[in-house]
């Protein structure tokens, strides 16, 4: 085990953050379209913390 990790655990350790990348970006980019679908009033109303954010301080 130690000798695999040694020889491939940078990769591998690289190949699980992209993966883990991948999958979320899908995932958020599947809802993208029906959250863009909603009224501005129900954008805010989410509960996305980003948008509670920019209603707080516009």
């Amino acid at each position: 085990m130690y000798q695999f990790l040694n020889k491939y655990g940078q990769v591998a350790a690289f190949g699980l953050g992209l993966l883990i990348t991948i999958v979320f970006f899908a995932i958020a980019l599947a809802g993208a379209d029906e959250f863009n679908g909603l009224s501005k009033e129900a954008q805010f109303q989410s509960g996305i913390l980003i948008l509670d954010c920019m209603r707080q301080f516009s």
